[in-house]
């Protein structure tokens, strides 16, 4: 059986180009070496700690995770994490969220870490892993192991593989395991739910999650993703000046809109070209109050504006764009390309032109916290990774919706009601156009899952829920008291 290598600060003199070892994890009831230990300072006090990075051989590729392990007798949770993409490292979540270290910049503007005080490492122990392509782990080497990885049932397959063989390395089989993906992550983790039965289930964390794909696909005919996206288009418009709602606290019209979207907006749209005349110039005023577009440009665009339009078109006459990733960020509009997808562009996410956004502070800091010697790049985001992206492939156990309907949600339900004291949280923000929030509740609840059965959080936060360092500190008890 392949077996996850863990390189030590103790073993530095035996590193490959590679920075993988073998280590003695499974053998020893207290593995760690005293070198590679850590303290944190928190508020309660300090926390003594090992890091370790972790990597597993895949066929053609590898798999690899930053590991943080609490130097604690009692027995404690473990917390999983990983980000979407396809094609995102754990960065986000790592070094922007709720890793023991947080990416800043000092006043010349390089980047440095530091503690961070909102840490979850302070109650569970925490491993963030980077998928094939990501981060220090290797991208397939070949076709074939494209296929095989870079896929919505080899991707999952891998990340499963990792967590059980980590938990059996580590002697954790009978921890309580937690799960939080963001992003593609959340369609990651609902996949993986129909995997994870034989896991002592503690609870899943969804952090801006796509659930239902089959529900945010931009095809003819499917008027779902408009209806979604409408709520976090009013909140998008008020935040810069627009629409009639401006004024109105961003909650309030959120709720609003969102009760728009589902009892007026919806039904409107399911009539297709069959509405009558007078309706449809009714609901393009009403669309026109919340966004900000007059009503005649919602009814040349057949009452249906991609969230993607809006964010192109809302302050065209300022040549202004504002973000996709947070709708809060402004930027000059870019010149269009026509080999680049406008998204490509988002001010938000900071492509800078490329596909690739690598880190070398990142880098820096997991060669001087672990020990591991690397002489490729820590790749932060990867979107090669998404351009390859196989999504009909061969669905994994327990994968049983049909194969042309990407919503592995269900599996949820289905893992809550195998595990019921299994917890589910939601968290999603107010300026994210990426994932509107409205999806990933719509999702949930026609999965099954009752809106009695998960806590579900709007924050004032954009697709990286923890960026805003007092969206961190207001989530910190909240997610101390769902990782118990």
């Amino acid at each position: 059986m392949p077996r996850i290598t863990c390189h030590l600060r103790a073993l530095l003199s035996l590193a490959l180009a590679v920075a993988v070892v073998p280590s003695a994890v499974a053998a020893t009831a207290n593995p760690w070496s005293s070198h590679c230990g850590r303290e944190l300072q928190l508020p309660d006090g300090q926390l003594s700690y090992h890091p370790c990075f972790e990597a597993l051989a895949l066929e053609g590729a590898s798999i690899s995770a930053t590991a943080y392990v609490a130097q604690q007798a009692k027995p404690r949770p473990v917390l999983f994490l990983f980000n979407g993409g396809p094609g995102a490292s754990s960065s986000s979540l790592h070094f922007a969220g709720v890793g023991p270290k947080l990416k800043a910049r000092d006043a010349q503007g390089e980047e440095h870490l530091q503690d961070n005080p909102e840490t979850l490492l302070a109650v569970a122990d925490l491993v963030f892993i980077d998928p094939p392509g990501t981060g220090f782990s290797e991208s397939p080497q070949d076709e074939q192991a494209q296929a095989a990885y870079w896929s919505t049932a080899g991707d999952a397959k891998a990340v499963n593989q990792f967590m059980h063989q980590w938990l059996a390395q580590h002697q954790r089989q009978d921890a309580k395991v937690f799960i939080a993906g963001e992003s593609y992550g959340g369609y990651r983790l609902a996949t993986l739910a129909g995997q994870l039965d034989d896991l002592n289930m503690g609870g899943l964390l969804l952090v801006s999650p796509l659930l239902d794909g089959s529900a945010a696909e931009d095809a003819k005919g499917n008027d779902l993703p408009f209806v979604m996206a409408l709520p976090s288009l009013a909140v998008a418009a008020a935040t810069q000046g627009k629409g009639a709602y401006s004024k109105m606290p961003v909650a309030e019209l959120f709720q609003q809109a969102k009760q728009f979207a589902i009892t007026q907006y919806a039904p409107a749209l399911m009539l297709g070209n069959a509405i009558p005349a007078e309706q449809a110039t009714q609901l393009a005023q009403a669309l026109a109050r919340y966004t900000g577009l007059a009503a005649s440009t919602w009814l040349q665009h057949n009452l249906r504006i991609s969230a993607e339009d809006f964010r192109n078109m809302l302050l065209a006459e300022d040549n202004q764009v504002f973000g996709r990733l947070d709708s809060r960020v402004l930027a000059a509009k870019p010149t269009p390309k026509k080999d680049r997808p406008s998204a490509l562009d988002d001010p938000a996410l900071g492509l800078k032109g490329g596909l690739v956004i690598k880190s070398p502070a990142i880098a820096h800091e997991l060669q001087q916290l672990t020990g591991i010697k690397m002489s490729r790049d820590y790749l932060a985001l990867n979107l090669n990774v998404n351009f390859h992206w196989q999504y009909v492939d061969k669905r994994p156990p327990g994968f049983n919706t049909p194969i042309f309907y990407f919503n592995p949600t269900p599996n949820i339900a289905a893992l809550q009601q195998q595990q019921p004291t299994m917890k589910i949280m939601v968290l999603s923000g107010y300026y994210d156009l990426a994932v509107p929030a409205l999806a990933a509740w719509y999702a949930l609840v026609h999965a099954g899952v009752s809106p009695a059965q998960m806590q579900y959080e709007i924050l004032p936060a954009g697709h990286s829920i923890f960026a805003d360092p007092s969206v961190r500190k207001q989530l910190q008890p909240q997610l101390t008291e769902f990782l118990k």
